[in-house]
């Protein structure tokens, strides 16, 4: 239940990745099409163990990328650690990621009622992004969902060199919009990186739990499991 005053929230920010933008589905397309462009290196190689290959390294690259190791590192490390597993020559690692990330941040992949959720709430609150990446790949997922302007800051922890869950992120944003946390709300996916990281500063958290469970001792104001319920709360 709810112990926030939805009328206080005057400013409402998003993470983007598996909150905004659905980056799991993303993450699949992505690959089906690059095994089709890239045939010759991945024949006889299963869809679905390639999709598995992936998710391990990515799943590694997560636990690199909390302990600090850089952006470029990590997506070099993780197409090498895939092509590694699936027994295909590391020297394609390269091109790989380049292409990877050519294709995977333009596909139209949102989340359930993103723009109705987003488009909903412009105009009533002031809305922001901050996210733990890129400036130039996070602005590609919000172009191509057509939604990036009706945010009126974006915060991008590679630009400023804080990542959630450091609460100078969060107090980044707040200063750029002049509200206190008190009145703003955080909506994202991850508990650890968005509901302790931006209750650290004060703010009020809506957590878009899509796993179930709670694991800790922050308790989210909200807990969802879809976006569009953010609107019966706001």
């Amino acid at each position: 239940m709810s112990s926030f005053t939805s009328e206080k929230i005057e400013t409402v920010f998003f993470d983007v990745d598996d909150t905004l933008f659905d980056q799991r589905r993303a993450h699949r397309l992505a690959l089906k099409e690059i095994k089709e462009r890239c045939s010759e290196h991945f024949h006889g190689v299963d869809y679905r163990e390639l999709v598995e290959a992936f998710e391990r390294a990515d799943q590694k690259s997560i636990e690199d990328f909390r302990e600090g190791v850089p952006l470029n590192e990590i997506r070099e490390e993780r197409s090498e650690d895939m092509l590694r597993e699936l027994g295909i020559d590391v020297s394609f690692s390269e091109e790989l990621t380049e292409l990877f990330y050519e294709i995977y941040p333009s596909m139209e992949c949102g989340m359930k009622g993103v723009e109705e959720v987003v488009k909903g709430l412009h105009g009533d609150r002031i809305l922001g992004v901050i996210t733990n990446s890129s400036k130039e790949v996070q602005m590609r997922k919000l172009k191509t969902l057509e939604i990036i302007d009706h945010f009126e800051t974006l915060v991008f922890s590679e630009e400023i060199g804080y990542r959630k869950p450091d609460g100078r992120i969060f107090l980044e944003a707040l200063g750029r919009v002049d509200c206190k946390p008190q009145d703003c709300l955080y909506v994202g996916d991850s508990y650890r990186s968005d509901v302790v990281g931006a209750s650290r500063v004060g703010m009020h958290t809506c957590w878009l739990n899509l796993d179930g469970g709670l694991n800790g001792d922050v308790e989210p104001d909200v807990i969802i499991s879809e976006l569009t319920e953010l609107l019966e709360y706001l």
